[in-house]
């Protein structure tokens, strides 16, 4: 090949590559890829903020039941009321 042919075959490639882009603006699309990423990771945090707070709720719930399941069971055990 001559130089004259490899140039404009790489003129090719470079605008092939180039089109393949939004306006042909590669860093605009690298930004956009990147907030895609940080969107990502912000809503794994929320969903693991989420989960942790209702476990949290949940387990307090299953303490506050099995606290009042042993004061009604220390009631019942008191000659009081029969």
């Amino acid at each position: 090949m001559e130089t004259n042919e490899r140039f404009d075959n790489l003129e090719r490639r470079v605008a092939a590559v180039e089109s393949a882009f939004p306006n042909g603006d590669p860093a605009s699309h690298c930004r956009y890829h990147e907030e895609l990423i940080e969107q990502g990771k912000d809503r794994r945090e929320l969903i693991r903020a989420v989960r942790d707070k209702t476990i949290a709720g949940l387990v307090w719930a299953v303490m506050l039941g099995i606290g009042i399941a042993c004061w009604k069971y220390f009631l019942s055990l008191l000659p009081i009321g029969k």
